[in-house]
């Protein structure tokens, strides 16, 4: 046990991200091969749907609020854990109404109602292990994040997959009902734990709740708007174009979206410590952790790079001919973590306020450019839009760091830099993947040189 807890944190994270994220997408590509492209279309749809769902299911009470509450030295963990719970549960009352009034319709905005209302019904459910995998988060607890996210996500491909080829007509509603019931699996679960570990009872502190809303309310607006960057895009292919778009382009969207996986991972296991750090103005080692964090990423992003281009072949046919929108998107989220460490920094100073308005800006302009770009390029206008947007956002949260916390932030320029030298390198392999020597040359060059840095910075921190 002693050998477990002394890997590194991100390292469990990453791994139980992976499982988590990695058993979804491995159930929509082998869905994929039987299902057709409408209802690959339509599953994409309902994800979609489920992570609005979410935001105000849990009303974005759950993993920032408790992990920050957590390093508040006044705050009683217990009650406040015993208030959400028992918050969300009555409001979660009110979203049941809410199901019985969407299913009055057929469809809203070319979507079925079904998948809306089901997609709530999961949402309600999820809240409570949200809370779950808050707690091991703040307190540490590593290995028990990473088993706990392992063993739901082993069972929901399990039971997806096994429902599916045992009852073929179930269609896409194996892989949601499996999400359903496994939801409320984990919900009962994470009650149980609370009861056990914090002896909770049914009772709202609204002396707890009202801080708690103030504090999160503006983070459920970043995180709609955080859907308008992100997920919106995906409706609007959907009704201007058709399903078969979508799919094609959700497609392309989980390959990318590997590396938000990992980002969230790594932050993750970063945040704690940068929260003590930062209370302790230890700057240096924020930035040393950071330049870590940042050269892991970009290597693993090159890596991801050629791996994808190199397997694309194993994709249904239908979807094999998606190198450069993939590329793109990649490049989005590469960007996508230079945004979220300069907005480690407002979380930790509660401005969630400012959070909201840039996230907010960047969604908009996102609607905005997809109105247009759609209508004339399709889901390759989407791409760009999304792009665009992640800069936009990036620029802003550093100015609204800058501005609010002062110099002793991470160097912009070398965060700029980082972010650009990997995003040309991409374009590189991309111009040159046709010729397969230079391709392989190109990969082993780039490999040796990401391994001889890491081995050179690594022998430079032994010897501090």
């Amino acid at each position: 046990m002693k050998a477990f807890n002394r890997i590194d944190a991100k390292w469990y994270y990453i791994l139980s991200e992976l499982v988590n994220k990695g058993s979804s997408y491995g159930i929509l590509l082998i869905l994929s091969y039987f299902l057709t492209d409408v209802q690959y279309g339509q599953i994409t749809l309902f994800n979609s749907i489920l992570t609005l769902a979410v935001v105000f299911a849990s009303l974005d009470l759950t993993r920032n609020y408790i992990t920050r509450m957590f390093f508040d030295k006044d705050a009683n963990i217990k009650d406040i854990i015993e208030s959400i719970v028992s918050f969300l549960a009555v409001f979660s009352l009110l979203l049941l109404l809410v199901i019985v009034v969407v299913m009055q319709f057929k469809e809203i905005y070319s979507v079925p109602t079904g998948l809306i209302s089901l997609g709530i019904l999961v949402a309600i459910f999820m809240s409570n292990f949200d809370i779950l995998h808050a707690v091991f988060v703040a307190t540490e607890q590593k290995v028990s994040y990473c088993i706990i996210s392992i063993i739901y996500s082993v069972s929901v491909f399990g039971v997806a997959l096994g429902t599916y080829f045992l009852f073929p007509e179930t269609g896409i509603y194996a892989f949601i009902g499996a999400k359903l019931f496994l939801s409320f699996i984990s919900c009962v679960c994470s009650v149980a734990y609370f009861v056990y570990k914090y002896h909770i009872r049914f009772r709202i502190k609204w002396n707890i709740i009202t801080p708690a809303i103030k504090y999160s309310a503006p983070l459920m607006l970043h995180t709609i708007s955080g859907f308008l960057l992100n997920y919106l895009d995906r409706f609007m292919i959907n009704d201007m174009i058709g399903t078969s778009d979508t799919a094609l382009y959700t497609f392309s969207h989980n390959l990318a979206m590997v590396l938000s996986i990992l980002v969230t991972a790594v932050n993750q296991s970063f945040i704690p410590r940068f929260y003590k750090l930062l209370g302790d103005e230890n700057y240096d080692t924020i930035n040393k952790m950071i330049s870590h964090n940042t050269f892991l990423l970009i290597s693993i992003s090159l890596v991801y790079t050629f791996v994808i281009d190199n397997i694309m072949f194993i994709f249904p046919a239908y979807y094999r001919n998606l190198y450069s929108i993939t590329f793109m998107l990649i490049f989005s989220y590469i960007i996508f973590y230079g945004y979220v460490i300069y907005s480690n920094y407002l979380y930790y100073l509660k401005k969630t306020g400012v959070v909201f308005i840039n996230t907010f800006i960047a969604g908009v302009a996102n609607v905005v450019m997809n109105y247009f770009l759609i209508q004339r390029y399709g889901y390759i206008g989407a791409t760009v839009a999304t792009l665009i947007s992640y800069v936009i956002m990036y620029f802003m949260f550093y100015f609204s760091v800058k501005k609010i916390f002062g110099s002793n932030i991470y160097d912009f320029r070398k965060m700029s830099l980082a972010l650009l030298a990997s995003c040309i390198l991409i374009v590189i392999y991309y111009l040159i993947r046709g010729s397969l020597a230079l391709k392989v040359i190109y990969i082993l060059i780039t490999i040796s040189a990401l391994g001889y840095i890491y081995y050179i910075r690594r022998k430079a921190n032994v010897k501090q």
